[in-house]
């Protein structure tokens, strides 16, 4: 008789550190993985980031051998209709875009939604609403979504991934960009060129990455970020800055973090934070000293991060995170990122999903009709 497949739930940062091995092999399983899936990212936002107070779970998808797929929530809460909700919901408050299971492709994929849904259809605190925000359209969560009827959830687009090719020639790619672009590149290099001490720096090793990260945390606090009234930057947020000390500790032994820079004139005018995933490549910081912004240094750093990682056969694609519009003069693909509600009722969930689908398909539409109508303030 074929066990069947059900789901196990592992509480807090304790459930979550059992799991280590096997997300890492169900990790090593997935081709197109991203930053945000590893163990590590999971390990320090949980620990330093989550504001779930320990109560997130890690739902294992089992074959009753081994463990198939993880899909990790925690609580929040939501206006859905009008109404404050208590939701569940995949983690993540740092980077913009892109939240996901841990689902190689295969039958897991088929059976990890169905499973969480009647487990948490079980649960005697069970919510109305599970809600996955930012699914992009080439994740394995979105592969996932499939398995379910078309009736039991709304998706709604909120916004893109860009990423760039990585698999083609340098050149190729530069070849697509825009004339203006192309020579607006050149003139940067110009009066880059005219500074002194001019050097391109990539940091892996631990040690490095120690001392790269704090010259990284001082460029980003220089400018805009670094002002008391935004504290945008992650020295003034001590969560966000225990969370990339704990990354720099963890994937530094490992080769899988790199901070790149740019030097001019000894100086350090620009500054990436970057993880390498599978065959993804990812900044997802970037920095710059304002006082260089003639030269561009963000986006010559980014030409040259973008030139290496075409030229290792191990990248296929770099990950630009989301869809900022200067992105566009690199001429990205753009992969659609989507807010899906899954309605956990039986049929309350149904009915639910027909009228936030009718508000979000139909609302926008009557909202402009309407405002001819308004009285004036």
């Amino acid at each position: 008789m074929t066990p069947e497949w059900d789901v196990v739930e592992y509480r807090g940062i304790h459930g979550l550190e059992k799991l280590e091995a096997e997300w890492r092999r169900l990790l090593a399983a997935m081709p197109d993985h991203t930053a945000h899936q590893t163990y590590e990212a999971h390990h320090a936002f949980f620990t330093h980031v989550s504001r779930a107070d320990g109560r997130f779970i890690c739902l294992a998808l089992t074959d009753g051998q081994c463990v198939r797929a993880i899909c990790p929530l925690e609580p929040s809460t939501t206006r859905i209709l009008g109404v404050e909700t208590g939701v569940w919901g995949l983690p993540w408050r740092l980077w913009d875009l892109g939240h996901d299971v841990i689902c190689p492709p295969g039958e897991a994929e088929r059976r990890l939604l169905p499973a969480v849904i009647r487990f948490l259809r079980r649960s005697p605190d069970r919510p109305k609403w599970l809600v996955f925000r930012a699914v992009l359209d080439d994740s394995a969560l979105q592969r996932c979504l499939r398995a379910l009827d078309a009736r039991a959830y709304v998706a709604d687009v909120i916004g893109a991934c860009d990423v760039l090719d990585c698999t083609m020639p340098f050149e190729e790619l530069v070849s697509r960009f825009s004339r203006n672009f192309r020579s607006s590149l050149r003139k940067d290099h110009n009066k880059l060129a005219a500074l002194s001490g001019v050097r391109f720096v990539s940091t892996s090793d631990r040690a490095g990455l120690e001392r790269e990260f704090e010259g990284f945390l001082e460029v980003e606090a220089s400018g805009w970020k670094g002002d008391a009234s935004v504290r945008g930057a992650i020295r003034l947020r001590p969560e966000q800055l225990a969370f990339y000390r704990e990354l720099v500790a963890t994937l530094g032994d490992s080769n899988r973090l790199e901070i790149n820079a740019l030097f001019a004139e000894g100086r350090r005018i620009a500054s990436q934070l970057c993880i390498r995933s599978g065959a993804t490549y990812t900044p997802m910081k970037i920095a710059y000293d304002e006082t260089y912004a003639r030269v561009a240094p963000g986006q010559l750093l980014l030409e040259r991060t973008l030139e290496r990682c075409c030229r290792d056969p191990q990248i296929r694609r770099l990950n630009l995170v989301n869809d900022q519009s200067w992105h566009r003069n690199w001429r990205p693909e753009s992969i659609p990122a989507r807010e899906v509600y899954v309605g956990l009722g039986p049929w309350s969930g149904r009915l639910l999903v027909r009228l936030l689908r009718l508000r979000l398909d139909y609302g926008p539409v009557a909202k402009r009709w309407l405002r001819p109508f308004r009285a004036p303030p």
